[in-house]
């Protein structure tokens, strides 16, 4: 039900024209690439908005919010986000 209403709510603020994204991961990670291991269904996962490549923007950065941090090894500002992740036959 929370997750109906999130959804439901973001497209009642999203502006005309917008695009909203929308993740379902699996919580059991053996057979995937990300190496990720979650201990919890509800988690917050470190997202790199990359400061090099071709479709490197300077100013996503400046939109950064206050909790961001710099990664300068990995050329990257780091933005936590929020995660469910899903058990198998969940969805």
């Amino acid at each position: 039900e929370r997750r109906s209403r999130a959804i439901a709510e973001t497209t009642r603020v999203l502006k005309v024209g917008g695009v909203a994204l929308f993740y379902a991961w699996a919580r059991d990670q053996r057979r995937g690439r990300s190496g990720h291991a979650f201990d919890a269904p509800d988690v917050l996962v470190p997202f790199h908005l990359r400061e090099h490549g071709p479709h490197w923007d300077p100013s996503a950065c400046d939109a950064a919010p206050a909790h961001a941090v710099r990664d300068a090894a990995k050329r990257a500002t780091v933005v936590q986000r929020y995660c469910h992740v899903y058990d198998e036959g969940e969805l």
